[in-house]
């Protein structure tokens, strides 16, 4: 029965290209695979990026905390107070040290409103104590301007630095430790008096918190050879 089957099938292919018409096809042609999205996980690294930015290279956040710190020690200079106020942390204002050891207790904290006032003030104020003497430094903004804050041309150090300490002394330098997430620039003169060999040392260290994306200043450090 099969052979005759084959037979009758054979003959009936023949008859279909004799009169020029195509046999019946039976059975489905499979449909063509649809096309599927890259999942998260198997998009394109440039496409996976696009949607993040990428942090700012330790490069990029030295060349603007040296351009946010030579503004502000130009305004300083200057005594640009309204220029001075706008370099100021909007929050935290300006902590104001006249030694290197960062009292977070008592050193003065101005915010950007007192600073634009400073031409005016004649508030006399505890700026902490003098070094050897232990007695307050109680001065007017002015008297303390030209005794401690800008009592050399920081604008034109000898030398700067940035994120490390030149001046060195008997005062413990703990600038890091209260500005944890912040950066610095320090101005330094290694001295002025060749007969006292470098004892008479001065920098005024300016730091940098980040907010919203620009570095405001948020500490003013005076440094000089300690007792």
């Amino acid at each position: 029965m099969k052979s005759i089957a084959a037979s009758l099938l054979l003959l009936t292919l023949a008859a279909g290209c004799q009169d020029g018409t195509a046999p019946a096809v039976t059975g489905t042609i499979p449909a063509p695979a649809a096309s599927v999205a890259p999942s998260a996980a198997t998009a394109s690294p440039a496409a996976s990026a696009a949607g993040t930015a990428a942090p700012a290279s330790a490069g990029l956040i030295r060349q603007q905390v040296e351009a946010a710190a030579a503004k502000a020690v130009t305004a300083l200079k200057e005594r640009d107070w309204a220029a001075l106020a706008l370099a100021a942390h909007p929050d935290k204002g300006v902590r104001i040290s006249p030694y290197t050891h960062v009292d977070t207790k008592q050193d003065i904290v101005l915010n950007r409103e007192v600073i634009k006032q400073l031409q005016d003030d004649k508030a006399v104020r505890t700026w902490g104590t003098y070094d050897g003497s232990g007695e307050p430094i109680e001065l007017t903004f002015a008297e303390f301007y030209e005794k401690f804050l800008y009592n050399h041309d920081y604008a034109a150090p000898e030398k700067t630095a940035y994120d490390e300490p030149i001046g060195k002394g008997n005062t413990a330098n703990n600038i890091k430790e209260v500005y944890p997430g912040g950066h610095f620039v320090e101005y330094y003169f290694s001295g002025f008096d060749p007969k006292v060999q470098g004892m008479d040392w001065a920098s005024l260290t300016l730091v940098f918190e980040q907010k919203d994306g620009s570095w405001f200043l948020t500490g003013l450090i005076r440094n000089q050879w300690t007792i």
